[in-house]
């Protein structure tokens, strides 16, 4: 009452309305100088001075009227209850595998009404065959890019709607995807000299990919040239003009992922892959 009162009664209060409020608001006495109040009685034009008091008021709420759009109505009402089984992976084997190689996750509670894995930005759906609440099989996506990666198994739910929901999410578990040299070696190559190879699964941009070349007197670690592709699937390695001449063990390390060496299975010794540089 003593809001709409005020109104009233000044008519630059006309458009205020604070009196429709439905919340409460609680008004205490300001205390405000001389200087201030002039101040604050300068803003009204052409406003005959008259005797005052300053409140300050709490809980006042300024918002933009809005008229509201009606949404359309529901045709269909749809209720489902699923119990709570979050798939959790316990381990990855192999550890360190190559691409186009399979996979398996071993865990509980894998199997769901859909399920998919996601490698990084991939997502994979395996066969059904291959899914059990303990374990999943996959073949490794071959764009899927060396280095150290990991999976996470999604659960999907069909609720009899035209698209699945988003259901449970795992814990992530790492494994490093090896890079493999494509390029037939062994391979010559001069010191100071430029070796090109070709190397699968892709490289990103981004990625740190180093040349290893190892013998018995003498071992080199090449950064590739830069910049590179993207994606890439032969690197250039400048060979340093200082390098012995000799046979070496090629590597390739890309993001800490480093390609495997030939192993003879008789011997257990390495037998390549092999450049020598003359």
């Amino acid at each position: 009452k003593m809001i709409q009162d005020a109104v009233q009664a000044h008519s630059f209060l006309a458009t205020s309305n604070l009196a429709d409020a439905v919340d409460f608001v609680r008004f205490s006495p300001l205390s405000l100088s001389l200087e201030e109040l002039s101040k604050l009685w300068s803003i009204f034009f052409q406003t005959a001075y008259v005797l005052s008091a300053a409140y300050r008021g709490s809980l006042v709420f300024i918002e933009e009227e809005l008229t509201p759009v009606t949404a359309l109505p529901v045709r269909e009402r749809q209720v489902f209850v699923v119990p709570f089984q979050q798939p959790f992976i316990e381990n990855v084997d192999p550890q360190i595998i190559a691409s186009g190689a399979i996979l398996t996750i071993r865990g509980q509670n894998l199997r769901g009404d859909e399920t998919k894995l996601k490698f990084g930005d991939t997502l994979v759906t395996p066969a059904s065959a291959d899914i059990t609440n303990a374990q999943i099989k996959v073949v490794l996506p071959p764009a899927l890019q060396p280095g150290v990666r990991t999976a996470q198994v999604i659960h999907d739910f069909k609720f009899g709607t035209t698209q699945d929901h988003r259901g449970f999410e795992s814990n992530v578990a790492p494994f490093i995807l090896q890079p493999k040299i494509t390029t037939a070696l062994p391979i010559t190559i001069a010191h100071g000299g430029t070796l090109t190879l070709d190397l699968a699964p892709p490289i990103g941009r981004k990625q740190s990919v180093t040349l290893l070349l190892n013998s018995d007197a003498n071992n080199y670690s090449i950064p590739s040239k830069k910049p590179l592709s993207d994606p890439a699937t032969s690197i250039d390695f400048e060979i340093p003009a200082s390098a012995v001449a000799g046979d070496y063990f090629a590597r390739v390390r890309v993001d800490g992922a480093e390609s495997a060496l030939d192993v003879d299975s008789n011997t257990l010794e390495y037998t390549g892959p092999k450049v020598t540089i003359t």
